[in-house]
C-alpha cells in the first residue's frame, strides 16, 4: 500500500511536469509558426526600405557632388575677387599718390603765384610769418569795418568803440606783403608785438600791434589806433588847462625847430601837437626809445595844456600841450 501510494505521487508529479513542458513546446511551436507566417511580409518591407534608403543615399551623394562643385566655384570666385581687390587697392594707392603730388604741385604753384605778386592775398598760410602777413592783408583789405571784427583782439569788447571810430570814414588799403616788417618769430600765446608795413601805393601803415591768442594772431585794435573817447585833436583845439591821459605814436617824434620866440626851438621834442622837454625825464626816455625802437612805439602819456607868452612880445600868447610824464610804454589793452 505504501509503495502504491508513493508510485502514485511520482506519476502525478511526472504527469504534471510533462504537461507543463508540453505546454511550453506547444507555445514555442505556435510562435514559430506565426513568425514563419509573418516573415515573408517583413522581409519584403525591409527590402523596400533598404531600396528607398539606397535611393536617398544616391540622391545625397549627388547633392554632395553638386555642393562640392558649388564650393569650388565659390573658392575660384573668391580667389578672383581677392585678385581684383588687390589690383583695385594698387590702383587706389597709385591714385592717392598722384592726388597728393598734384596737391603739392598746386600749393607750390599758388605759393609761387603769391610770391610773384606783392599784393596777392595769402589765403593758405604755411608758417607763422605767412599767418601774420595774411592777418595784416585781410585787416587792411576789409571792405567794411565790420569785416575786421573776426581779426581783432577782444572784438566783442571794442565793437562799440570801432563803430564810433569808423562812423565818419573807413578806408581800405592793399598791403604790399614785401614791406611787412616782423620783429621776431616763435611767438607763444599771450605774446604781443608791433610791426610796420606799407600799402601798394607806398603809404606807411603802422605800427600795427598784434597778439598771439589761442585762436591765432589777432590785431590789437586799441593799441593800433590809440583810440580815446576824446581825441587829442579835440583836446588841443579846446585849449583846456586840465591834465589828461592820451595815447601817442612815438615814431612821429622829432626835435622842434619852429617856436624859437616861445622858447621851444631845439629844447623840445614834438609828437604831432604835443611837446616834450628834451631835458625832462620824459624827454630823456624818449631819446632812448627812439634809438631802441626806430620804427616807433605806442605810449600812454599824461599831457597838460599851457598858455605860453612870446618872449619878444609878451602880449602874444600861444596854447601848447605838453607831456608831463610817460605813463606806460608799449601800450596794449590788458
Amino acid at each position: 500500500m505504501l509503495f502504491y501510494a508513493v508510485w502514485q505521487k511520482v506519476c502525478n508529479f511526472a504527469s504534471s511536469k510533462i504537461t507543463c513542458f508540453m505546454k511550453k513546446i506547444i507555445i514555442m511551436a505556435l510562435a514559430m509558426t506565426i513568425a514563419t507566417a509573418a516573415f515573408p511580409q517583413k522581409k519584403k518591407e525591409l527590402a523596400e526600405r533598404i531600396t528607398q534608403m539606397e535611393t536617398e543615399i544616391e540622391e545625397m551623394k549627388g547633392s554632395i557632388d553638386k555642393l562640392q562643385g558649388s564650393i569650388k566655384l565659390l573658392n575660384d570666385a573668391n580667389t578672383l575677387l581677392e585678385k581684383q581687390l588687390k589690383f583695385q587697392e594698387e590702383i587706389n594707392n597709385s591714385q592717392s599718390e598722384t592726388i597728393k603730388q598734384l596737391q603739392k604741385d598746386l600749393v607750390e604753384a599758388k605759393r609761387q603765384s603769391v610770391a610773384a605778386d606783392p599784393t596777392a592775398l595769402i589765403t593758405d598760410p604755411q608758417n607763422e610769418e605767412d599767418s601774420i602777413i595774411s592777418l595784416v592783408q585781410h585787416y587792411y583789405g576789409a571792405k567794411k569795418w565790420e569785416d575786421r571784427l573776426p581779426l581783432v583782439y577782444k572784438s566783442d569788447k571794442y565793437k562799440g568803440n570801432m563803430a564810433k571810430y569808423y562812423a565818419d570814414s573807413f578806408k581800405r588799403n592793399v598791403v604790399d606783403k614785401n614791406t611787412v616788417s616782423i620783429p621776431g618769430s616763435g611767438y607763444k600765446v599771450g605774446d604781443k608785438f608791433g610791426i610796420t608795413a606799407k600799402s601798394s601805393k607806398g603809404a606807411s601803415m603802422g605800427p600795427i600791434f598784434i597778439r598771439k591768442t589761442a585762436e591765432g594772431f589777432k590785431v590789437d585794435w586799441m593799441a593800433t589806433t590809440g583810440y580815446d573817447e576824446e581825441t587829442l585833436d579835440n583836446y588841443s583845439n579846446r585849449q583846456g588847462i586840465e591834465k589828461k591821459i592820451v595815447h601817442i605814436d612815438m615814431y612821429e617824434c622829432r626835435v622842434d625847430d619852429t617856436w624859437e620866440n616861445y622858447g621851444l626851438k631845439n629844447k623840445y621834442y614834438t609828437v604831432g601837437e604835443l611837446y616834450i622837454a628834451i631835458s625832462s625825464p620824459a624827454g630823456k626816455r624818449m631819446a632812448q626809445l627812439m634809438k631802441e625802437s626806430p620804427n616807433g612805439k605806442r605810449l600812454v602819456v599824461e599831457v597838460e595844456g599851457k598858455i605860453v607868452h612870446n618872449k619878444d612880445n609878451y602880449d602874444y600868447t600861444h596854447y601848447f600841450v605838453f607831456v608831463n610824464r610817460i605813463v606806460k610804454e608799449d601800450w596794449y589793452d590788458e
